[in-house]
């Protein structure tokens, strides 16, 4: 009659609360300036404490979200590394660290214009760049570069290049971090090849006798 019959019920219980600390991915910053930490998080804490390994100064050291200050000595060893301490609900502390690298701004220099033989190639000499991640080469014309990502490449002058006597190359020199990226342009002078067109009046002379000849230079 259903006396034995039973019914079966389900409690889903919610995770354990645990303490946990992340003081964020590394960062990469350019120069001397203020750095906003914003990827720190913590779970299931009472308070939480930033130290330096370094001599900067924090906004709010109590805080998950503070900005960093480096000191000049900070940035002159190029990196500082950051703690994050997380005070847990049952007394534990937990700790993680993140580092700031400081990088200088990128600069680039060179000539200002280069000049080649129609025909041939371009030998690019004279480039020099520092504090960089990488070199990128462009060109205003239709020809091309031996390797774009090198600091001095080849450079093989397009047909639209030969028939205007003249094409502008590019460099842009990628900033490292957060720095920003610096270019530099310069012009490239096809030179015509030299050419000579002699005339005469064409007429037939005798041995000892002379005729005017006239001769046409073209080219550089």
């Amino acid at each position: 009659g259903g006396d034995d019959c039973a019914w079966v019920d389900y409690i889903a219980l919610p995770p354990e609360l645990m303490t946990t600390a992340y003081a964020g991915p590394d960062i990469n910053s350019c120069g001397i300036e203020t750095v906003e930490i914003t990827g720190s998080t913590g779970t299931y804490y009472n308070s939480v404490e930033w130290t330096a390994s370094g001599s900067g100064t924090f906004s709010d050291a109590t805080a998950m979200h503070p900005d960093y200050t480096p000191s000049e000595q900070d940035y002159q060893n190029g990196q500082v590394e950051l703690t994050l301490t997380v005070n847990g609900e049952e007394g534990d502390d937990l700790t993680d660290q993140m580092i700031i690298y400081f990088h200088d701004e990128a600069e680039v220099s060179g000539p200002e214009s280069f000049s080649v033989c129609e025909g041939d190639s371009l030998m690019i000499e004279g480039v020099e760049a520092s504090s960089y991640s990488a070199v990128e080469w462009s060109t205003h014309g239709t020809g091309s570069f031996s390797d774009a990502s090198l600091l001095n490449p080849v450079y093989h002058p397009g047909e639209e290049d030969m028939n205007s006597g003249s094409v502008i190359i590019q460099m842009q020199a990628l900033g490292m971090g957060s720095c920003p990226d610096v270019t530099m342009e310069a012009d490239v002078m096809i030179n015509e090849l030299p050419s000579a067109v002699i005339t005469t009046t064409g007429e037939e002379i005798c041995e000892g006798e002379q005729v005017e000849i006239s001769a046409q230079l073209t080219g550089a």
